[in-house]
C-alpha cells in the first residue's frame, strides 16, 4: 500500500513538473526576438545615426545641407 502512495506521489509530481516544462517552453517561445543579420543591425545603426546628425545639424545651423 505504501508503494502505491509512493507512485501515485511521485506520478503527479511528475505532471505538475511536466506542466511547468511546458509552460516554460511557452514563455520562452513568446520572449525570443527575430534574428537579424549583423550586417542589417549595423545598417539600421548607421541610419539612425545620420538621421540623427541630420537633426542636430538643422537644429544648429537651421539648415540640412549647404
Amino acid at each position: 500500500m505504501a508503494d502505491l502512495d509512493c507512485q501515485v506521489a511521485f506520478n503527479q509530481e511528475m505532471s505538475a513538473l511536466n506542466e511547468i516544462s511546458k509552460t516554460s517552453k511557452d514563455i520562452l517561445e513568446l520572449l525570443k526576438t527575430p534574428e537579424s543579420s549583423k550586417s542589417d543591425t549595423l545598417e539600421a545603426k548607421i541610419d539612425e545615426t545620420n538621421r540623427l546628425l541630420k537633426l542636430l545639424c538643422i537644429g544648429i545651423l537651421g539648415k540640412d545641407k549647404e
